[in-house]
């Protein structure tokens, strides 16, 4: 791919990241180095040399906590602000910025997926097995028609759970509906969860 790393910086750093996946880390007052702060903590589980050190890390941190003298949180610095505080200052990171992905190895030959008749349950199987945060879901002929991921649990709420019996096609197709009855008023959120409740059922 011919996509430097300069054009993806820029795009991430435009990007909305929503939702709160992730979790906090203390790091002290603040005095950390930027590359230890990767370092420890976005990169700790895949930096860790076996699984069983990858599981007591649990799961992978995207969000860190600064704290002060007292435990009181002071701010909270996401994997966004580090990459938004990187494409701000392109030019001091050199010649780097404009090699390209596959240059610096950034590009993925493995790609993990699932046929759209998978069930929502055991997607999340594999996700946990292949220690990915997400599938591509594809049709008999390879063609990628969706994207599975953990954060699609978000969207189920108790009492909901038989919904994750569905076929992960149906379970994303359920979910747009979802969603897009959320933006509006409140008796179509409300129509929404019952769809889902019904579902689940």
């Amino acid at each position: 791919m011919q996509t430097c790393l300069c054009e993806v910086l820029l795009s991430i750093s435009f990007c909305h990241c929503a939702g709160s996946d992730g979790a906090f880390m203390q790091c002290g007052d603040g005095k950390m180095s930027l590359l230890d702060f990767i370092s420890r903590g976005f990169l700790a589980s895949q930096c860790a040399s076996t699984q069983k050190a990858k599981a007591a890390h649990g799961k992978t941190i995207h969000r860190m906590a600064i704290y002060d003298k007292d435990q009181r949180i002071r701010a909270v610095i996401s994997q966004m602000d580090v990459v938004r505080f990187l494409a701000s200052r392109l030019p001091q990171l050199g010649p780097l910025v404009e090699r390209t992905v596959t240059e610096l190895d950034l590009v993925q030959t493995k790609i993990h997926t699932c046929p759209p008749e998978t069930s929502a349950i055991v997607a999340m199987g594999l996700m946990q097995d292949e220690d990915v945060s997400s599938l591509a879901v594809v049709d008999h002929n390879g063609k990628v028609i969706g994207n599975f991921s953990v954060s699609e649990l978000r969207t189920v709420l108790p009492g909901q759970f038989g919904a994750l019996a569905l076929p992960v096609g149906e379970f994303l197709a359920l979910e747009n509906r979802v969603s897009i009855a959320s933006r509006s008023n409140a008796g179509s959120r409300r129509s929404a969860q019952l769809l889902l409740m019904s579902v689940a059922t």
